[in-house]
Formats: structure tokens, sequence, C-alpha cells
């Protein structure tokens, strides 16, 4: 039995004694239905001019949604913001193509650090990046490892002001290696909000090479 077989059975182990409901509105088998999504809000303008959003944050369904997925490592969540994504994504890639003749479009998920890796088992940065993947060419899109976290900091949901939010970020990323100045590079992350995070993996991937840098996130 390989391991997609297992995911199967272990999902179908799932729906019938754990049965599913939308974390919104409670619609059995799925976790978040259709009508919920179009419903979500979308995000209001981001303070990072390279950064697009698609939800706000200030909305309580969005942030169930985002906190299911940390907190539970849904790949169902996370499939259907990559779905969500990557028309954004497609949109992002053609511009850059037209203007800056991009043939290739790199997603960079944000990394976390060991500490966090442990305590939470998995990145939801990745998962998102992984989902997103899935609804893209792969002969013109990859996912790439890029970044990596050199200091554990303070969460950035327990650091209030704008000024220490950024403090706490600075010089926490490093290119693993020098890029390739060609592509384009998309940062994708779960949230933005004053947006210190895109902030400094963009800074750390310019400083490696690359030219052509955005980001995405879920929610703002």
């Amino acid at each position: 039995m390989n391991r997609s077989q297992r995911e199967h059975l272990y999902r179908l182990f799932l729906d019938i004694f754990f049965p599913r409901h939308c974390i919104v509105c409670g619609q059995s088998g799925i976790l978040l239905c259709a009508p919920c999504v179009q419903k979500l809000p979308h995000a209001e303008k981001n303070p990072i001019s390279y950064c697009s959003s698609l939800y706000s944050y200030r909305s309580p369904s969005v942030k169930k949604m985002i906190l299911h997925l940390k907190k539970n490592k849904s790949k169902e969540l996370a499939m259907i913001a990559g779905k969500l994504l990557s028309d954004v994504c497609r949109d992002i890639s053609s511009e850059y193509a037209t203007i800056h003749q991009t043939k290739k479009t790199i997603l960079v998920p944000i990394p976390i650090s060991r500490t966090r890796l442990l305590e939470r088992g998995f990145n939801q940065s990745k998962l998102i990046a992984e989902s997103l993947l899935h609804y893209l060419p792969r002969q013109n899109y990859a996912l790439q490892e890029l970044l990596q976290r050199i200091s554990h900091r303070k969460k950035q949901s327990t650091v209030t002001s704008r000024q220490e939010r950024l403090k706490n970020m600075k010089n926490v990323f490093v290119a693993k290696n020098m890029l390739p100045k060609e592509p384009l590079y998309i940062i994708v992350d779960d949230v933005t909000s004053t947006g210190a995070t895109i902030h400094e993996a963009k800074r750390a991937l310019q400083k490696a090479g690359a030219r052509h840098i955005t980001a995405v996130t879920v929610a703002h």
C-alpha cells in the first residue's frame, strides 16, 4: 500500500467516525463550503505594494480558516486556499512575463524556525505553496525552499506595534544559495499584517541576487 492509498483510507476512517463540517456554517461533508467561500470578505489594501492578499483577516470566518489550517495541518483547507490563490499567481506571472520577460515563476514559502516546526509538526506556508503548485502548470512554475530562518523570535501575533514587529523580524532570513536574477519569485505565506515578514523575506532574496520578487497571502 503506497502513501496516497494510506492517506485515502485514513481520510475515509475520519469521514466515517469523525464527519467533517464546514468551519463557518456547519454544513456536513466539507471543511469550507462554496457558499461560505463566496461570502468571505476581500482583503483591504495591503500596506506592501507588491503583496496580493485574498481575504480580510478581520473577518471571524477567515480567522477560523487560518487557525484551523495552522493547528490541524488541514490539507483540505490548504487545497482550497491554493486553488483560490492560483488565479492571482497566474495574473502576476502574466504581467511580469509581459513587462520583464520572465519565463519561470518560483514559489517561495516563508520558513518557520526549527523550534516552531517541532511544536507544530509542519510549515503552513509550505503546505499552502504545495497546494498552490497543484493548480499551476509545472512547466512554468516550481516550488523551492530558498530561505532559511536563522533565529527563533517571538511570534509576530504577540508583538503589537508596527515598529516592534519590524524589529522582531529584522535579519531573520537568509537565502540558502545565490539565485539567478531572471525568474519571478513569489513569496507565499498565510497572513500578512504589517508586512514585516514579507519585507524581510524579499530583502534576503534580493541579497542573494533575485531581481523580480512579489508575494501572495491568503489573508491580510
